[in-house]
């Protein structure tokens, strides 16, 4: 594992407007149940970790209390 610091930063689409390189010691693909978990404690044990997805970047308040709207976000 790595001693770097984490930057913590996400990286949308709309954010890469030329290629971007990074480093990590660690790329989790997907960010579902599994794939949080095992970034999160990489990341806690010292790991630069990256999480490819394909999905987009959404926070609990973009979060619309509606089965028809929410679930196609997930």
């Amino acid at each position: 594992m790595s001693d770097r610091p984490a930057t913590g930063r996400i990286l949308t689409g709309a954010d890469v407007r030329r290629d971007v390189e990074e480093r990590p010691d660690v790329c989790v693909v997907g960010s579902g149940a599994g794939g949080a978990v095992v970034a999160a404690r990489l990341a806690g044990m010292g790991a630069r970790v990256v999480v490819l997805e394909a999905g987009g970047h959404f926070t609990r308040g973009d979060y619309k209390m509606q089965e028809a709207v929410a679930y196609p976000q997930l």
